[in-house]
């Protein structure tokens, strides 16, 4: 597996379907959470620094995959 990915999570969804939420099972997971946290924080940073007139969607999407991508996380 990934470096960045939680040993064990316990998905729970909605009966609409529309929720998602995990439980943290230990302290490994906690700080694997921790570090993707910083990932993503990281990456939503190096987006909003893209963002200029005339930039799309598209466009942003692809660099926080690239840069998701260069981290090792995996979703």
């Amino acid at each position: 597996g990934s470096l960045y990915q939680i040993s064990r999570c316990d998905a729970a969804v909605t009966a609409a379907g529309k929720e998602r939420g995990m439980t943290i099972g230990n302290d490994h997971d906690l700080e694997k959470l921790k570090e993707i946290g910083g990932i993503v924080a990281r990456v939503l940073h190096a987006m909003g620094e893209a963002l200029r007139p005339g930039v799309s969607t598209a466009e942003l999407d692809v660099l926080g995959r690239r840069l998701l991508a260069d981290a090792g996380a995996v979703s």
